[in-house]
């Protein structure tokens, strides 16, 4: 590999097609989902909260994307939505997230969801990401709730976690 080329890839190598089954969250939400209500029930739950995709990206500077899942700026994410289209190996236990970045998910012949193209490390949102694991460099997680991943109910349509 010269210089070239691992400049463009970052030194990844990668696979040149995956396939992936989709999940939906089965967790329901809880009866009462209005987190405006100041109660005691409230008290622990997310401070910054949209109830709309609009919503988000109009509110928060850091996620502006109205369809990717990672918003990112001059080969820099500042945050990363985990909602709907997760796959089979992504894993949320509440400290440690693993997921697959870099969308490319629509909707295959059989109705579920999947990868239809491959997340080369090219492509700017994959790029992006691995550039933020090679500086160490912290992005902020937001999660909606039909995200199939997490182990917890998500009182607002998307909950930015920190």
């Amino acid at each position: 590999m010269n210089d070239k080329d691992r400049n463009i890839n970052n030194g990844w190598s990668y696979s040149p097609s995956v396939k992936e089954e989709v999940n939906i969250s089965s967790y329901p939400l809880t009866e009462c989902n209005d987190v405006t209500n100041h109660s005691i029930i409230n008290r622990h739950r997310p401070k910054v909260w949209a109830q709309t995709r609009q919503e988000l990206c109009e509110t928060l500077n850091y996620f502006r994307t109205y369809q990717s899942g990672v918003y990112h700026k001059d080969n820099v994410v500042y945050s990363y939505l985990m909602d709907a289209f997760g796959a089979k190996r992504d894993v949320c236990n509440g400290r440690v997230i693993i997921s697959h970045g870099g969308g490319k998910s629509s909707k295959q012949n059989n109705g579920r969801y999947g990868l239809f193209d491959s997340q080369l490390t090219t492509d700017a949102s994959v790029s992006s990401l691995l550039n933020n694991f090679v500086d160490k460099q912290p992005v902020i997680i937001i999660v909606g709730n039909k995200c199939s991943i997490v182990k917890f109910q998500v009182p607002a349509r998307f909950c930015v976690l920190g």
